[in-house]
């Protein structure tokens, strides 16, 4: 079984068949998908129950990409490769 941060129980199929469907669409934002409305991501220690080597894999992949694109970091990133680049 899983939980969410609130308690909310899933089986490790159903999470794993819904995981897998976000990260397919490029989505790494596994919210709780209790009917409540509770929308409280996953921590990763739980998202290491159910998910696969490989979506695990593409869970850190996802979060990196979503991170760098950030505005904030966006203009880090550019002065970063400008500095790399020179």
């Amino acid at each position: 079984m899983v939980q969410c941060l609130q308690a909310h129980i899933f089986c490790k199929g159903c999470m794993s068949s819904y995981a897998s469907n976000l990260l397919g669409e490029r989505n790494p934002y596994i919210v709780c998908m209790d009917q409540s409305g509770c929308k409280l991501l996953f921590p990763q220690s739980e998202l290491e129950h159910f998910l696969t080597l490989k979506l695990l894999e593409l869970y850190h992949c996802l979060s990196s990409a979503r991170i760098l694109r950030l505005p904030a970091l966006r203009t880090w990133r550019n002065a970063l490769f400008t500095i790399i680049n020179a």
